[in-house]
């Protein structure tokens, strides 16, 4: 099917007037998937971590609250088309991801992924761009990605409870590691993944191109069961968070 495809915005905004010098986004916020787009997956698939990170768009929206921060999140599937993978990327509108076959987007005409990426994907980074120009033009502001991930992955356990991923901003990665791990937390810098060109769009492309702070947050889906769960790990990340920007202003003599 190629026609424009019908639903809500592409983008959720969050707290947009808030006032701490920092950005949140959830690139990987929801599972749901637009009218006229069929992915060929059962629901059980979708509601997996598969279509998208389970509870990072209620810890997200969490912070933005704690936090005065605005939060910008994507408002559909990882698997219509990846906010946080580069568009050229194999895994931007992947066909078989963690060995289940996506039926929807195997051989799909590049008319219909230029439409994916114009509806669902450049509307998010417009929006982060947009956002950032209005509120840091100096490239101040602290960018923080909220993901969430799988404790088991092609049966390789995951035994972190926090991974902060980051490249160019180490001292604010390793200061929110330190807080986490001030509270009990088993954390970890640069797992389960890293930060790269070929894998990531946010943090290189909003963050470290304007030498932002920037960092992803990568907290453990099987925290993030309950509201209670929800509301623990908000706020120990929001401890963290702040660590880290206090770590830049001191580093900028502030």
């Amino acid at each position: 099917m190629n026609r424009e495809c019908s639903g809500p915005a592409a983008v959720e905004i969050v707290n947009p007037n808030g006032k701490a010098p920092i950005l949140l986004t959830c690139e990987h916020a929801s599972n749901s998937v637009p009218e006229g787009i069929s992915l060929g997956i059962s629901p059980c698939d979708l509601e997996s971590h598969i279509g998208y990170d389970i509870g990072a768009a209620a810890v997200t929206r969490r912070l933005a609250e704690l936090l005065d921060a605005p939060a910008i999140l994507s408002r559909y599937s990882r698997l219509v088309i990846d906010c946080n993978r580069p568009l050229p990327s194999s895994e931007s509108i992947p066909d078989t991801v963690a060995g289940i076959v996506i039926p929807g987007n195997r051989d799909l005409p590049e008319a219909q992924r230029e439409q994916r990426a114009r509806l669902y994907f450049q509307p998010f980074h417009d929006a982060v761009a947009e956002m950032l120009a209005q509120r840091d033009p100096d490239g101040d502001h602290l960018l923080v990605s909220i993901h969430s991930f799988t404790p088991r992955l092609a049966n390789v356990e995951r035994p972190w409870d926090v991974g902060i991923l980051q490249r160019q901003s180490p001292a604010t990665g390793e200061a929110m590691v330190a807080a986490f791990r001030q509270a009990g937390v088993n954390a970890i810098s640069n797992q389960p993944y890293q930060i790269e060109d070929e894998t990531d769009a946010t943090l290189p492309l909003h963050g470290e191109a304007w030498g932002r702070p920037a960092v992803l947050v990568e907290l453990r889906q099987d925290k993030l069961g309950s509201i209670a769960g929800i509301e623990t790990w908000a706020a120990r990340t929001v401890a963290a968070v702040r660590a880290g920007l206090q770590c830049e202003r001191q580093s900028d003599g502030n």
